[in-house]
């Protein structure tokens, strides 16, 4: 069993109440959505999954799949009409945006970054729904557990194989030093080491090499 803190790879597909897939780890959606077919690793307890999956993911055995309905609770939430908001479509040019009904927008707010559809755009005024696609929805998941680390150097791998990278690992206490078999472009390498302090604040230095 896997509990929260575990890294883990899954493979998966989501499906609406209609059938669609919105969301895979196979074929051309996997290759549209995550850049490649194949297992995603997620970190359990981290918000990178939806709440029924890590339900469901917790109770699960490394090989194991399993198929689960999730509720809007569960899923992706309900629709709220405070996430309808009006905007001046001249306030969209600002971010290069020429509104159509349908099109999908990315906007900075002090809240962070905000994903939403334009439902409609009307004398200068455009009506952004910044609600989940599938909010209000149900949601049916197909979900496989691939494979799981608990220790700190094998959650590390799954990393190194997450970035496409091939190497040795080798933990000190607080040190890291890790031994690729070939040295990624300097911004990746900064990259990794950032990531790999921030998802694990025990380690206190970093060799890559």
């Amino acid at each position: 069993m896997v509990s929260p803190g575990d890294f883990i790879k899954i493979e998966y597909t989501g499906k609406e109440q209609n059938g669609h897939v919105f969301d895979s780890t196979h074929g051309e959606v996997a290759k549209k959505l995550h850049g490649r077919e194949g297992p995603l690793l997620a970190v359990l307890g981290s918000g990178m999954l939806l709440p029924g999956l890590q339900e469901a993911l917790e109770q699960m055995k490394k090989g194991e799949e399993r198929e689960v309905e999730l509720s809007p609770d569960q899923a992706f939430g309900h629709r709220h009409k405070q996430l309808l908001k009006v905007f001046a479509e001249k306030e969209l040019h600002k971010f290069d945006i020429l509104p159509q009904a349908g099109l999908h927008v990315e906007l900075d707010s002090e809240e962070g970054k905000m994903i939403g559809t334009i439902r409609s755009v009307n004398s200068g005024r455009v009506v952004i729904d910044f609600n989940h696609p599938l909010a209000d929805q149900k949601v049916r998941y197909t979900v496989k557990l691939v494979d799981a680390a608990h220790e700190t150097s094998d959650k590390i791998r799954f990393l190194l194989d997450e970035w496409e990278l091939e190497g040795t690992v080798k933990l000190e206490k607080q040190r890291l030093a890790l031994q690729l078999k070939k040295m990624p472009e300097e911004k990746k390498k900064e990259e990794l080491s950032k990531t790999i302090r921030q998802l694990f604040p025990e380690i206190k230095e970093v060799e890559i090499k």
